[in-house]
């Protein structure tokens, strides 16, 4: 997934869902490829207050209406 710097900065605090639209999160950090300089992961925040986070590759995941689409199952 190639994200411009726009689509990056509205990015953060994004909604992640899983394929079929259930929420898996909030998109918390966004970390580049030091050799690339394109984004290449993100932490998603789950649980009660957002207090666990999950790594998620962009590789697999793609942006659709403003949110993060991954596809895992949020369960």
């Amino acid at each position: 997934m190639t994200i411009s710097q726009e689509e990056l900065e509205a990015l953060y605090d994004a909604e992640v869902v899983d394929q079929d639209g259930e929420k898996v999160g909030s998109l918390g950090q966004v970390y580049v490829d030091n050799a690339t300089g394109e984004a290449a992961w993100v932490t998603v925040r789950t649980g009660w207050f957002g207090g666990r986070k999950i790594f998620v590759p962009l590789a697999t995941a793609e942006l659709v209406d403003g949110q993060v689409r991954v596809p895992t199952p949020a369960r």
